[in-house]
């Protein structure tokens, strides 16, 4: 597996140096495996008394993601869940509250956009990205990793981040998930909670948030609520949580893979 994926990633005829989700996607398996590899051959070549042995197999057999703490968030198909990777976000709980993430027309029509739930699944959702919040090097992204979502898109709003955050709107007293944030501020801090279950990639979101009685740092389930008015679900603060799963956004081809 390890000599195709090398051999894949020197046969692409894309150019390197771009952003390609195709390339990093790549580029971060074959390190994953690689990293773990080359580790089994530093255990088998170290001629150290038994107790640094011991020590030195267990710090390197071990890959990056194992060794901190939490366990790895999988997508659909197993794998570990990459930082930086285009995915789609996909709700398991059709025909309830089910469909695809997107980025869709604010609540009242204006700027900054919003973040909703399509139902129809023949309609492609939007790709976010994960980015983790401290800054650490992680090979994957775990359920303790605090992390900023972004949205793989551009926006027509003026000066307007990809970043999603939460804040309260005038025609509602839920806070919606909408985009514009700023990395760094409490809204736009999340954190990937596995809910158990039958799928292998079955997860809620928790959106971290300051308590209004004590300021006290808190967290609050992301869920989804349908307006009457545009006949739209946007993802808020509520209960119960929306439960999603993740898919890569492209292949290994560069294409769009299939919702």
């Amino acid at each position: 597996m390890i000599r195709k994926l090398a051999k894949d990633v020197e046969n692409s005829k894309m150019t390197v140096g771009g952003n390609s989700p195709k390339l990093l996607y790549k580029s971060k398996l074959v390190s994953a495996h690689f990293h773990t590899s080359n580790n089994i051959t530093m255990k088998n070549i170290l001629l150290l008394p038994l107790s640094f042995l011991l020590l030195a197999s267990t710090l390197t057999l071990l890959p990056e993601a194992v060794r901190a703490s939490g366990n790895p968030v999988l997508d659909v198909k197993g794998l570990g869940l990459l930082p930086g990777v285009p995915y789609y976000m996909i709700s398991s709980e059709w025909p309830i509250v089910g469909g695809v993430v997107s980025l869709g027309n604010d609540i009242n029509g204006t700027c900054p956009l919003d973040v909703i739930l399509l139902e129809n699944f023949c309609v492609t959702g939007t790709p976010v990205t994960f980015s983790i919040a401290s800054g650490d090097q992680e090979l994957f992204i775990t359920d303790s990793t605090d992390l900023y979502i972004s949205f793989d898109s551009t926006s027509n709003c003026t000066n307007e981040t990809m970043v999603w955050m939460h804040e309260s709107s005038n025609s509602s007293s839920t806070e919606l998930l909408t985009i514009g944030g700023v990395e760094g501020d409490i809204n736009t801090l999340f954190r990937i909670v596995n809910v158990g279950g039958s799928f292998v990639s079955n997860y809620k979101l928790l959106a971290y948030k300051l308590s209004s009685y004590d300021l006290a740092l808190t967290t609050s389930d992301v869920g989804a609520v349908f307006d009457f008015t545009t006949g739209i679900r946007y993802l808020a603060l509520t209960e119960p949580p929306l439960i999603v799963g993740f898919q890569v956004a492209y292949d290994y081809h560069g294409l769009k893979a299939v919702v």
